[in-house]
């Protein structure tokens, strides 16, 4: 009889972006070299992405940095604080990513994804990733919970499901300030910020 071989993922995790597009060359090759080490992978963002402080995050009304998310092949990310009239606009721009928030959760692969678990909680079903940083890594039932990460990092957490539940090892990985840009994303960042401009023009235009 064969042996029953643990079910292993790898998510790879960040936070509070805060808008940084010229980040994302870096921390998209980063991200492509993380990748490589475990097949079985999803890329998470835990919120924050975008700041209405940023220019191009107050004239795409948020989207920028989720269109930058999707271009890296982020899985989900939260977005709490996302304005309702915004969601079709997204759906209509992002190709993978699932816009997460307490409203809309989201099915991604074997998990569910959340950013709040309901008040009497989930019982059985698939393991649910809770995009809402804690102070600590944990395995609440069937819920797995991610801590804050700094805003230059990737946190990587491995985890097994099955047959039990567990955190095998959560790691802060530094994205080094001379990391390579990556060149299609530096492309990239240059069409989201033509875009914005353009909306940001339409808006001074607007009576």
């Amino acid at each position: 009889m064969s042996e029953i071989r643990p079910a292993k993922a790898t998510i790879l995790y960040t936070q509070d972006l805060h808008g940084d597009l010229h980040f994302i060359p870096k921390l998209g090759r980063m991200l492509w070299r993380l990748r490589t080490e475990d097949q079985n992978n999803f890329t998470v963002d835990l919120g924050g992405a975008c700041d209405r402080s940023v220019w191009h995050c107050d004239a795409t009304d948020g989207r920028s940095m989720l269109i930058a998310l999707d271009g890296m092949n982020y899985a989900a990310a939260n977005t709490e604080g996302l304005e309702e009239n915004v969601r079709p606009h997204l759906s209509r721009a992002l190709v993978g990513l699932r816009a997460v928030d307490r409203k809309y959760p989201a099915k991604l692969g074997p998990f569910q994804v959340v950013t709040q678990l309901p008040p009497d909680g989930i019982s059985g079903g698939p393991v649910t990733l809770v995009l809402t940083p804690q102070d600590e890594a944990r395995v609440d039932g069937s819920a797995v919970y991610f801590p804050h990460v700094p805003r230059y990092a990737i946190g990587r957490m491995r985890i097994v499901m099955f047959p039990k539940l567990e955190i095998l090892s959560v790691e802060t990985l530094p994205v080094p300030s001379d990391t390579l840009p990556h060149p299609t994303l530096t492309a990239m960042v240059e069409f989201i910020e033509s875009e914005a401009r353009q909306y940001a023009a339409k808006r001074k235009r607007a009576p």
